[in-house]
């Protein structure tokens, strides 16, 4: 994998869906700055997820659900972040989100079910308003009642939104 990565300077688009990879991501992925989508989404992929990559200059769709035994935690998110889409499903990422997550302008579909995230959903998800999938389920989030996230009015593009199994 790691002279894979390393042989493709302009590498844009790297799908490895359901390739069994069994390793870490390799640390020289953080430095493909054309890469635009990264799907890696179960591989068996372990041990800490490199948080550089989340900030690729180009990155739009980064992929990484059902690799159960990969953590990390969300970095802060600069407000020039082209993201549109983040899957972390079935993952081992936990922590609490970090309320810079309302820099990602361009968030359209963020899926974090069944991880380990945990404390507040920031209210700067307010600021999100090309959301337009929200999956929340299954994580240790301190919400009361719907009506303790006001901000869920203001995300006038949503069509799809899941929290089962919130406290």
């Amino acid at each position: 994998m790691k002279s894979l990565v390393h042989n493709f300077t302009h590498l844009k688009v790297l799908d490895l869906g359901d390739v069994e990879m069994n390793f870490t991501v390799p640390e020289p992925l953080t430095n493909k700055t054309s890469l635009t989508y990264l799907g890696l989404e179960g591989c068996s992929l372990q041990e800490i997820f490199p948080t550089g990559i989340f900030h690729l200059p180009n990155l739009k769709s980064l992929n990484l659900a059902y690799n159960m035994d990969l953590r990390g935690k969300l970095p802060e998110f600069h407000s020039s972040s082209p993201l549109q889409v983040i899957d972390l499903s079935a993952t081992s990422f936990y922590g609490e989100l970090p309320l810079s997550i309302g820099n990602l302008h361009s968030l359209e579909e963020f899926f974090i079910l069944d991880c380990n995230f945990r404390g507040y959903i920031p209210s700067s998800f307010e600021n999100l308003t090309q959301l337009k999938v929200l999956e929340l389920s299954y994580n240790n989030f301190s919400v009361q009642t719907l009506s303790s996230l006001p901000f869920f009015g203001k995300l006038t593009q949503l069509i799809y939104l899941k929290l089962d199994g919130m406290n």
